[in-house]
């Protein structure tokens, strides 16, 4: 199976740039997951803070599809 996207550039740059980096956000969206989750879990000063930008972060990635 195979998947083209196409794009008429100079016109369609900027969702050529969304898609072509695409896999950059992932990785950092799942950083950002993941840091928030450690401190959450590790520190102690701000947990309810850090939890609580957690859970807003999956929230808005499962509103979105994105399972990380």
């Amino acid at each position: 199976m195979k998947a083209i996207l196409e794009f008429n550039l100079p016109e369609d740059r900027e969702e050529y740039e969304m898609q072509s980096n695409a896999a950059k956000y992932y990785l950092a969206l799942s950083d950002i997951k993941d840091l928030f989750r450690g401190r959450a879990k590790y520190q102690e000063t701000n947990v309810e803070v850090h939890e609580e930008v957690y859970e807003l972060i999956c929230s808005i990635l499962n509103e979105r599809g994105i399972d990380l």
